[in-house]
């Protein structure tokens, strides 16, 4: 077995099959599940989890979450093609969606659609005649990619994939914004926004257009919801980011004015009448925080009584 496990998603038609429809693509299923497993690739089969006889009680909703974290959490998907199938279509778009490699195994005679032969993902295109034929071509393929795959789960391993959900959560709950309210102002739906809220950004497949839709009713730029921010060499400047970080929490302090504040504070330390010392030394605490977010606040209001005739 590898030091890191690969897996792999076999997606297969399933739905609307004859008897004599599902033997045949159970027995080509077994063939790749075999070599699968004696190339060290760990192998997820619908059909063992989803499958619309074997579990016709586990509700649509249901499948489509647990299959489409099985598609965008593998390192490979072998796509059966010997008969027609919606599910196969939508699974690729998934997989290519989050760079993975499509291994398209095609039955002699047969071929792609078109619309699946376009995507832009990487794939291979295997065609076989029979089991022994399937078995001999897609072994050595499978021993190809390995390395590829091996380095491409290491790097997704050392990503912190969970930036989008954990910032989008805290930040739409400190604007006192519900899942509904906040589907309201980007037109999106409470089940998309709660998967983004849950799942890591490979399984959420938030697209640039929501992330940019999100980011203008919440009032922050798409960067902070993806993780980035300004790198801090500085340690009292970190420190501080850190003491107006647990000050904003706690007083559900919105992302405009949290900005504002961390602004002003950059701003006085890089002031030329700032004394050396003061500057290098004070960390300022969340009640220092406070009168400034006061300060902050008296502002705006003088601002707008000036705006009055």
């Amino acid at each position: 077995m590898n030091e890191v496990s690969l897996r792999a998603y076999l997606a297969t038609a399933l739905t609307g099959l004859g008897e004599s429809e599902r033997r045949m693509l159970f027995a080509d299923s077994d063939c790749i599940a075999k070599v699968c497993q004696n190339s060290g690739i760990l192998l997820y089969q619908p059909r063992e989890h989803t499958d619309p006889l074997a579990h016709a009680n586990r509700p649509a909703r249901e499948v489509y979450l647990t299959d489409r974290d099985q598609v965008a959490t593998s390192d490979l998907v072998v796509a059966l093609c010997s008969l027609p199938s919606f599910g196969v279509g939508m699974e690729i778009e998934i997989a290519t969606a989050v760079g993975i490699p499509v291994v398209y195994l095609i039955k002699k005679g047969s071929r792609l659609s078109r619309m699946v032969e376009g995507t832009p993902g990487k794939k291979r295109i295997i065609e076989y005649a029979d089991s022994t034929e399937l078995v001999e071509k897609l072994s050595p393929v499978l021993a190809e990619l390995e390395p590829r795959l091996l380095e491409r789960r290491r790097k997704y391993l050392n990503h912190d994939k969970n930036l989008l959900a954990s910032r989008l959560r805290d930040l739409r709950e400190r604007s006192g914004f519900s899942l509904a309210h906040l589907g309201t102002l980007t037109d999106l739906t409470v089940e998309q926004l709660e998967s983004f809220e849950r799942d890591d950004v490979r399984v959420s497949l938030i697209t640039v257009e929501q992330l940019r839709t999100i980011s203008e009713a919440l009032g922050v730029p798409g960067s902070y919801l993806l993780g980035e921010m300004q790198y801090l060499k500085d340690l009292v400047a970190y420190r501080n980011l850190d003491s107006l970080r647990c000050y904003a929490r706690t007083h559900n302090l919105r992302y405009p004015v949290y900005e504002e504040l961390w602004s002003e504070y950059q701003d006085s330390r890089n002031q030329i009448g700032f004394a050396v010392k003061t500057r290098d030394t004070t960390v300022l605490t969340e009640e220092d925080w406070g009168k400034r977010h006061e300060a902050f606040v008296d502002r705006g209001r003088q601002r707008t009584l000036d705006l009055i005739p």
